[in-house]
């Protein structure tokens, strides 16, 4: 047995990869702050840093508008991602006469705001939360880990916001608040990015 396999203990016989990706859901889980006793395994994961924006005004988009709400720049980072989370506070006018939701808040990946001005949902954006008549602001979270998944609907796979940002043609993220129709509203009570990478 090595050393690196003495080190990992128990966890010696996973295949080093799962252990990336083990680490990697443990910082989305933010448990950097638990008390790790494996060496290797604590190592391994403060090996990633982290950086984070965050915002706490109130902001309100309605009818047919769409705003920016919290951007991070990840122009010397793209590359080096490996986690990305957005965690708001939002909610909408609170009825609908309507079935469905046009209030809804994206994290998005853009390099100006022609990108993030449509109400259609583009590859480069992930809705965090889509409001219904929701009467109290509520925290939602999104977290994206890996660089593909699986479209259930579709059955084939696609490229994430992971995926894209790593390719960098865009050097921003950003929260954005959107609404389609007259009557309908967009709250946000506050935002926040954590994007954790490895140097």
């Amino acid at each position: 047995m090595d050393q690196q396999e003495q080190s990992l203990g128990l966890l010696g016989e996973l295949d080093y990869r799962l252990i990336q990706q083990i680490s990697k859901y443990l910082l989305a889980k933010e448990v950097l702050n638990l008390s790790l006793t494996n060496s290797f395994f604590r190592d391994t994961l403060m090996k990633f840093k982290r950086i984070e924006v965050s915002s706490e005004n109130k902001v309100v988009v309605k009818d047919n508008n769409i705003s920016l709400y919290l951007e991070m720049d990840i122009s010397e980072i793209y590359d080096k991602i490996e986690v990305i989370m957005a965690i708001v506070e939002t909610k909408d006018q609170g009825w609908a006469s309507a079935s469905y939701s046009t209030s809804w808040v994206t994290l998005t990946l853009f390099n100006n705001s022609v990108e993030y001005q449509t109400h259609g949902v583009m590859p480069y954006e992930k809705i965090i939360y889509q409001n219904f008549r929701e009467k109290n602001y509520a925290e939602r979270k999104l977290t994206i880990t890996e660089t593909m998944a699986m479209d259930n609907t579709k059955k084939q796979q696609y490229e994430t916001l992971l995926g894209l940002c790593r390719k960098g043609e865009y050097k921003k993220l950003g929260i954005v608040q959107k609404c389609q129709y007259p009557g309908w509203e967009c709250y946000l009570k506050s935002g926040k990015i954590i994007v954790w990478y490895r140097e």
